[in-house]
């Protein structure tokens, strides 16, 4: 019976190790595969903007170098099918230093809501959740303004840190994607795509990550794009928390490079699992940071469930083998006791 249990034990201590560390590999290499492909799906929609930020330039770098002056309704026209056939961008705009570049100023008798207080027009183009379309005049030019400053120092697309803008009179935080125009060496203006994090937030809130699982993201300033708790939202990751491998994951994805670690949440305090995966804002080696974190309670669950019932079916065989060699011992020392009963009445009689 002891070498026996010994023998068992140790086997079920090797079986359902085994099984547990494989469970929670496998368990582990889904909540990667996951993050990578999320990831890659919020880079995909990075890229497309930067797409359609650079092509606009490009439209007014071409009309600057033919002379050419464009159309205002044409250029409402194709504001509102970038919007139409992009639905993850919120508005699309322009400034320029020189107002009349492209465009005439207006003679007053244009009641529309497209010009500038200085007469420029310089409309921005806003697509409401109702598909309606809300214009308004942009900001006038500054190089002070993020949005401007940015592609101008970067002398490429560049995109800014969240900030909030009044649109038709309501605060939005937003994030935006900007590409510098140029003519002969000489910085014209800006023009650019809008994000509305609320956008970001509701898309990664909708990825299914076991119950209570959910994803974040940062972007390459350091500041929270997306997070469960709405209070976070455009705050910077090191203003929440000081724990030391959030801050050495976001350290370590900013050098692009891939972060994993168990450590108590930042939503509930539950223990969990958080794999840290980074990707470049287009060609321009800053990194973002999409983290999945997943209690281990949840993604560990068949994992423990493996071994448990490992553990429990082991225990019924061993049951099993001890009663069985109980009963047999029984069933042999009753034997035994009517066979020496036998030879010592055979010696007696002899």
């Amino acid at each position: 019976v002891s070498i026996s249990t010994i023998s068992l034990g140790l086997m079920i201590f090797i079986v359902s190790s085994y099984s547990y560390e494989n469970s929670r590999i496998d368990a582990q290499n889904y909540v990667n595969e996951l993050a990578q492909k999320n990831a890659m799906g919020i880079k995909s929609t990075l890229d497309k903007a930067i797409v359609i930020s650079n092509t606009i330039a490009n439209k007014y770098e071409s009309a600057v170098e033919h002379n050419e002056k464009l159309s205002k309704d044409g250029t409402i026209r194709y504001f509102k099918s970038l919007l139409d056939q992009n639905r993850f961008i919120l508005g699309s705009w322009f400034t320029f230093e020189d107002g009349t570049l492209f465009y005439d100023k207006t003679d007053g008798t244009n009641k529309n809501n497209y010009y500038t207080k200085n007469g420029v027009f310089q409309p921005y183009v806003v697509k409401n959740s109702d598909g309606s379309f809300t214009i308004e005049p942009s900001s006038e030019f500054d190089l002070e303004s993020e949005w401007i400053n940015r592609p101008y120092k970067n002398k490429q697309v560049s995109i800014t840190e969240p900030y909030d803008y009044e649109i038709d009179g309501k605060k939005i935080l937003l994030t935006t994607v900007s590409s510098p125009v140029y003519y002969k060496g000489k910085f014209l203006g800006a023009v650019g795509v809008d994000f509305s994090l609320d956008y970001f937030n509701k898309t990664i809130n909708q990825i299914k990550l076991f119950d209570t699982g959910y994803g974040v993201l940062v972007d390459s300033y350091g500041k929270i794009i997306s997070h469960p708790v709405k209070e976070n939202i455009g705050k910077s990751i090191q203003d929440i928390t000081k724990n030391e491998e959030v801050l050495k994951a976001i350290q370590m994805n900013s050098k692009g490079e891939i972060y994993s670690y168990v450590a108590t949440n930042l939503k509930d305090g539950k223990k969990s699992y958080t794999y840290s995966f980074p990707f470049e804002f287009g060609d321009t080696k800053n990194y973002w940071s999409f983290m999945i974190i997943v209690p281990e309670e949840e993604y560990l669950k068949n994992a423990q469930f493996i071994q448990n019932f490992s553990i429990v079916a082991a225990l019924v065989v061993l049951l099993i083998i001890v009663l069985v060699l109980i009963y047999s011992m029984k069933v042999l020392n009753k034997n035994l006791t009517t066979i020496s009963a036998g030879l010592l009445n055979f010696f007696s009689f002899l």
